[in-house]
């Protein structure tokens, strides 16, 4: 799959090598996804079953896995603005966003059925099931399939956008490039954080701004420039931890941690740092994780099915066991599930082929 689960991520074109950091984050940040939807499956849907104490666990659990969709875009960043690496406008078009759309159209469609059926009852005949299927349409073009996929319909934007950034780093000097990184951070990830923390609205809106072109341009400079700025990715991630857990212990939910959250792009940064810091061997684990990579798109959208149906049907929770315990067991259950179905939808050709 051409996007950041599966693409292939080879070094220089004259002499190909894998880059095994990005296999090993690759697999971190698609179990991070799944331990993230553990809880967040219970915290969203089902409030009413946590007390306060699992709340606060449920939250920072939540909060220290927010790093998960930044690494993917990231990991965008350091293979697609790689300057070795051509793409024509057909290449795009019928490789990389082709595949995103048939997956979204194999599997993002379903679940937007399912949502439609779940809010008008039982089928009683053809008139009922195309007037769900057509309202599972309306919801699939408005983006309303299952919560997880909004990363699929994002993907297809940045990737229309490629040959702009693609263009804007081969071309820019490197001051640019760390000047738009800057006003991206400010306006994309530190201004949301003033306005909620202190209500007030800053009214300097950036035309291109969107956190994940910081997330893009931060994966391509981590990669491809040497400055020292990255070398102190360690106490970023000190920082970045222990002020999660601060406003955790704090009791500050009503400032909203996501994904443009300051705290979140430096752990993001870190944890790419961290594992591309130069002369690490991952042995057997890169190995491990570059044979299986083609399996991490498959893990990111199958798994929400065996979720919802512990939580939804078997009316079954983490809550239910001791708590570490229970998140624990719902995890692995949850992951091993992905990783077979995944397995299993690649042994179809047409899927392996133009799809995952």
């Amino acid at each position: 799959m051409a996007d950041a689960l599966t693409e292939p991520n080879l070094g220089a074109v004259s002499a190909p090598t894998r880059l095994a950091y990005l296999d090993v984050l690759r697999w971190v940040a698609t179990a991070a996804v799944v331990l993230l939807h553990v809880v967040a499956g219970v915290w969203h849907t089902f409030p009413e079953k946590l007390d306060s104490g699992q709340l606060s666990v449920f939250m920072a659990v939540h909060w220290a896995l927010l790093f998960c969709v930044p690494s993917f875009v990231m990991i965008t960043g350091a293979l697609f603005l790689n300057p070795q690496k051509r793409f024509t406008p057909r290449t795009l078009a019928f490789k990389y966003v082709r595949r995103i759309v048939l997956a979204l159209c194999l599997f993002g469609y379903p679940m937007a059925v399912v949502e439609a059926l779940a809010g008008h009852g039982a089928i009683r005949g053809w008139a009922d099931a195309a007037a769900v299927a057509g309202q599972g349409l309306l919801n699939f073009l408005a983006g309303h399939s299952w919560s997880h996929m909004w990363y699929l319909y994002m993907l297809v934007g940045l990737y229309l956008c490629l040959p702009v950034f693609k263009f804007f780093v081969a071309a820019a000097p490197k001051g640019f490039v760390y000047l738009t990184v800057g006003a991206l951070f400010v306006f994309t990830s530190l201004f949301p954080l003033v306005e909620s923390l202190f209500g007030v609205a800053i009214g300097f809106p950036l035309p291109i701004g969107s956190v994940y072109v910081l997330y893009l341009l931060l994966g391509y400079l981590i990669r491809f420039d040497d400055s020292p700025i990255w070398r102190r990715a360690g106490l970023w991630a000190a920082v970045g931890a222990a002020s999660l857990a601060g406003l955790v212990a704090l009791g500050c939910f009503q400032v909203g941690v996501d994904y443009d959250h300051p705290l979140v792009v430096a752990c993001a940064v870190a944890l790419f740092v961290w594992l591309a810091r130069p002369g690490v061997d991952y042995g057997r684990a890169g190995v491990l994780a570059a044979k299986t990579q083609y399996l991490c798109l498959g893990v990111y959208i199958v798994h929400p099915v065996f979720l919802n149906f512990a939580y939804k049907k078997l009316d079954i929770f983490p809550m239910d066991l001791p708590l570490p315990v229970g998140i624990a067991a719902f995890f692995i259950g949850a992951f091993v599930c992905a990783v077979l179905a995944s397995w299993l939808l690649n042994l179809i050709p047409p899927l392996r082929k133009y799809v995952l």
